[in-house]
């Protein structure tokens, strides 16, 4: 057989041989066989490195990879590094030595947090992949450690925070449904192994765990499974109860001491003091990633939605109609404000509204969007709505930067006090009496107000706000909300107008409105709080 000038292969009779090899030009040809030389260079440098791996080398070593990674495409790297440690670890025939794991482990933490967290996600993948194949095919035998060693990498990884806790308990329970001699060995090798970080990371999933397994025990009969059932719901009961003593010393045990001793000491490896990002990836997403795509790699693409939209054409809005128009007559005009916006009128109680605003995932100044829209919908009704206020108060709990919204939203209707209608005003003072009662901002917030040229917006203002504060609370929750202005050296001129105008505005012009029985709860209060910012 001869090649043509067009590199088709001719019988002697010229005939065309049919080739089922997509045909490659010349000039492609070498371009494919430097990429093949450069990927054996690199795969002998990253062997020579990772042969040469320990703890007293881990630092120079794990440079020495990450300028790897500068030089040469991500995906080679991973690729590279995930076939050396298969073969070195997994592939192994019997049970590979814990240090080679644990620093194997290390190293790809080390990478996972100094040069990207999508190479964790990218051995997450793999090993999640290979676990299942190992685990859905029916010729296991006890003797095979190629399980073995997958599931010691993974528990030393999630040791190392590089992914979280659900993904073990999902392959557990994995493990639990099939529940034969080698998975009940392997789940025993996940508890002894990672047992106690999993009761502290989540103590009612394994709670669940010893249930489920004590129902599946009562099924099984066989004599050797039941032998090894009892060893491990013993195991279990051990770490529910956080009794180590229970649990025998074996290789597990130091694996478990080793961890605790890297825990130590990784953190010394990472650059700017940083943290591993934890991936929060399910099992089921890792192993429908060809499918879905990898929605935890940023720019990755992930057909999910579009494939429920094309099975669900109807599913278009979340809202109803009538919620969205009412949206955009209150000037929600971003879709970040027609969720706030119908998150909060749709939500069960106010926890379930924060909850749901709190998924939303917002960030920086798209936060303090939930802010602008809360006090927006508060001003809407005719009447005070305690829910906002409530829903406030776990905002500023979760995160104290909702806290510097609340004041500067505050300050800004306070500016442009003349624009408010005059049911709003007490409506405002009501909201504001709540978020100082629940301690959620401080009695500071008001030190932007001008004592010395108060109109008689401002005015009426501060004393619905003050009176509402002092009559629903008793001495010692007053003490604790007006010391806080004690302290400061430069809060001096809003301590004596404040002062001033407790005994103004609240004791002598509140003789008209208030009974005698009030009056007097209310002059007490007043001396508490005047006592309280005079206190040095």
């Amino acid at each position: 057989m001869k090649e043509d000038i067009y590199g088709r292969m001719r019988k002697p009779d010229g005939s065309i041989v049919e080739q089922s090899i997509a045909y490659v030009p010349p000039h492609l040809r070498k371009k494919q066989s430097e990429e093949s030389e450069q990927l054996k260079r690199l795969r002998q440098q990253v062997k020579g490195l990772l042969n040469r791996l320990a703890e007293t080398n881990m630092h120079s070593i794990s440079r020495q990879i990450e300028d790897l990674y500068q030089v040469n495409s991500r995906n080679n790297m991973n690729e590279t590094i995930y076939k050396c440690i298969a073969d070195a670890i997994i592939s192994s025939e019997c049970v590979s030595p814990y240090r080679i794991i644990v620093e194997s482990s290390t190293l790809i933490t080390i990478l996972h947090t100094n040069v990207g967290s999508e190479i964790g996600a990218f051995f997450l993948q793999n090993l999640a992949t290979r676990l299942n194949t190992l685990i859905e095919s029916n010729n296991i035998k006890v003797e095979d450690k190629e399980l073995d060693n997958i599931v010691l990498l993974l528990c030393c990884l999630y040791a190392f925070k590089v992914f979280h806790g659900g993904f073990i308990f999902e392959i557990l329970n994995k493990l639990l449904i099939i529940f034969e001699e080698k998975h009940i060995d392997l789940i025993l090798s996940i508890l002894k192994t990672i047992g106690f970080n999993l009761r502290k990371d989540s103590p009612t999933l394994i709670k669940q765990l010893l249930l489920d397994i004590q129902k599946k025990s009562s099924d099984t009969c066989e004599s050797t499974t039941s032998s090894r059932v009892k060893f491990m719901l013993e195991i279990l009961s051990a770490i529910k109860n956080n009794n180590v003593n229970k649990i025998p010393t074996s290789s597990e045990q130091c694996y478990s001491t080793y961890i605790e001793h890297i825990q130590k000491v990784i953190r010394t490896y990472y650059k700017y003091n940083k943290t591993p990002a934890e991936l929060t990836i399910s099992y089921e997403d890792l192993l429908n990633a060809d499918n879905k795509g990898r929605w935890w790699i940023v720019g990755s693409a992930w057909k999910g939605d579009e494939q429920k939209n094309i099975n669900n054409p109807q599913k278009k809005d979340m809202y109803d109609k009538k919620l969205l128009e009412m949206a955009k007559k209150y000037r929600m005009n971003t879709d970040t404000r027609k969720n706030i916006f119908c998150i909060l009128f749709t939500a069960e109680d106010y926890l379930d509204a924060f909850n749901k605003l709190v998924r939303l995932g917002l960030k920086g100044l798209q936060q303090e969007e939930i802010v602008s829209v809360l006090i927006h919908c508060l001003l809407v009704y005719k009447m005070y709505n305690p829910f906002f206020a409530y829903v406030a108060q776990q905002l500023c709990q979760s995160n104290r930067k909702y806290q510097a919204f609340f004041k500067k939203s505050i300050n800004v209707r306070l500016e442009e006090i003349d624009n408010l209608k005059k049911n709003q005003i007490p409506i405002l003072a009501s909201f504001l009496a709540q978020m100082l009662r629940n301690h959620s901002l401080p009695i500071t917030i008001l030190k932007n107000v001008d004592w010395g040229s108060l109109n008689k917006l401002t005015v009426s203002f501060v004393r619905q706000t003050l009176i509402k504060v002092l009559q629903d609370i008793d001495e010692e929750e007053t003490t604790n909300i007006f010391l806080k202005a004690s302290k400061n050296p430069t809060l001096q001129f809003f301590r004596e107008g404040l002062t001033l105008f407790l005994s103004h505005f609240l004791i002598k012009n509140a003789s008209k409105d208030i009974s005698d029985s009030k009056l007097e709860l209310l002059t007490n209060r007043v001396k508490v709080a005047q006592a309280a910012l005079n206190r040095s």
